[in-house]
């Protein structure tokens, strides 16, 4: 075990030890000397694999990005599949849904579907008016124990030659898809919640919950006007019927964008949610205790920024944390259900970069340090809530100028103690005790500079991680062994 990290030793640049214990060097985070290769990073991540590729053309940033060789999703014909999201069924079947890329192209949303646990696909094109839509995975809350549980697919329209008309009107949802067979068949829908229009095209926070035992469905939305990031405001959309009508109300101290909505199922609403640009948001935390009718700031932390990532349940533990590397030192932990905050920091080069639970107040967080001329994946373990840290090595290293390891970094957690986490290369960091230590794996992928953002588990050892450039690997064994999966067969 590492030292313990306590949050005196807050922003000071120093050197992880292999014993885990961290030595600062008295040196305040400048921010200058990497500001470029930071911006870059930060591009990369927020536009994905086109941009990768031209930005480290330009020289921005220097990536070894994977080649259409290395891809195993090649569609039959051309291309390759990203994949955007994935789904692990109950009776062993998976389900992904992606985008077709020819090239530099971008041809169309598209489904995946694999009777074998993730290792062997076939391509379904359920209706051709999903060619310039992004697709994404939707569950109904009020059938969580139906089997085989309705899966949805939705998404929005993201048409090269209309970007610029979206970027002011908001990007239009497409179609809606239902399948009742575990994503084996679908068929054309009625929505099933009214998500309205979206400024950057992405998925952002939507998502449908159940909020109270009167069964009231809710979700948010942004509305506003030309400038997103200031003259917007959040809106709570409710449904007390069934989902046959729904209302409206802004939610109060929010302009620009929410990253989560948390309930507790007794009607403990949380909207986590920045207030402002980039440059100059407040975190804000808003608070209800009866579904969203009346609301109460909880937290607010001024101008640090709006990428803020939400881990925990509402009824147990939550942690806020700041992933930005200019502040991302600082995370906060609720343990009433939001009502209050305590705030912590840690000393770290980059933030955590993703929060995952171990059991009751204990967690495992990712971050990346820098260390001689190498960057290396670091796990995070706290056995008390988030008081103290220990560092742990991961083995996940990359060069020192790959400045997108920590955005495009995953952290899976499978239960029992089991861990994995992948943040490029050809490799997986697996722990099988709760992130004290960790052990790498051959994952069956290239050994190249990229992410893999799409995952799912089923609980019975079937992992699957995927993402762009035709990227897809499954383990059946909780993450000790590795395949690719591979699509067969002409679309059905």
């Amino acid at each position: 075990m590492g030292e313990a990290l306590r949050q005196h030793h807050v922003g000071y640049w120093g050197t992880l030890r292999p014993d885990g214990t961290w030595v600062h060097d008295g040196g305040r985070d400048g921010g200058l000397r990497r500001s470029v290769a930071g911006l870059c990073g930060t591009a990369s991540f927020a536009w994905g694999a086109a941009w990768t590729l031209i930005l480290s053309l330009t020289g921005c940033v220097t990536y070894d990005l994977p080649t259409t060789a290395d891809a195993n999703l090649h569609v039959p014909g051309n291309g390759t599949v990203s994949v955007t999201d994935l789904s692990c069924r109950p009776d062993g079947s998976a389900v992904a849904t992606g985008v077709h890329v020819s090239g530099l192209s971008v041809t169309g949303g598209l489904i995946l579907w694999s009777a074998d646990r993730g290792l062997h696909w076939e391509v379904v094109r359920p209706d051709e008016s999903m060619s310039d839509v992004t697709p994404w995975f939707l569950e109904d809350p009020r059938d969580k124990n139906q089997s085989p549980q309705t899966l949805y697919v939705t998404g929005y329209r993201n048409a090269a030659i209309a970007t610029a008309v979206y970027v002011f009107s908001g990007h239009p949802l497409g179609p809606w898809l239902i399948s009742r067979d575990n994503g084996r068949t679908w068929a054309r829908t009625t929505p099933l919640a009214p998500f309205g229009l979206s400024r950057s095209g992405e998925r952002d926070a939507r998502r449908l919950l159940q909020v109270d035992s009167a069964g009231t469905l809710a979700f948010t939305r942004v509305e506003g006007g030309l400038n997103p990031l200031k003259d917007s405001f959040v809106v709570l959309v409710r449904s007390r019927d069934g989902g046959r009508s729904w209302t409206e109300s802004v939610v109060p101290g929010i302009t620009s964008y929410p990253h989560a909505l948390l309930s507790d199922g007794r009607g403990g609403v949380v909207i986590v949610s920045s207030s402002g640009g980039p440059s100059e948001a407040d975190l804000v935390v808003m608070q209800s205790e009866d579904s969203g009718e009346r609301w109460t700031e909880t937290l607010r932390r001024k101008r640090d920024g709006w990428s803020w990532g939400v881990a925990g349940q509402l009824d147990g533990e939550v942690f806020i944390w700041n992933q930005r590397e200019q502040s991302g030192r600082v995370y906060f932990v609720s343990r009433d259900g939001g009502r209050t905050w305590s705030g912590r920091t840690v000393p770290l080069w980059q933030p955590f970069r993703h929060i995952a639970s171990a059991g009751p107040r204990r967690w495992v967080a990712l971050s990346v340090e820098r260390t001689g001329n190498e960057q290396e994946a670091v796990a995070w373990v706290s056995i008390d809530g988030g008081e103290t840290w220990s560092a742990h090595r991961t083995g996940i290293k990359r060069r020192r100028d790959y400045e997108a390891m920590g955005y495009r970094s995953t952290l899976l957690s499978l239960g029992n103690g089991v861990f994995v986490a992948h943040a490029g290369g050809s490799h997986v960091a697996r722990s099988s005790d709760n992130g004290d230590t960790w052990q790498l794996h051959n994952a069956a992928l290239p050994d190249r500079d990229f992410g893999l953002a799409a995952n799912c588990a089923d609980g019975d050892g079937l992992v699957i991680l995927a993402g762009d450039y035709g990227l897809l690997t499954r383990s059946v064994d909780f993450g000790v062994t590795w395949q690719a999966g591979q699509i067969l067969g002409q679309p059905r």
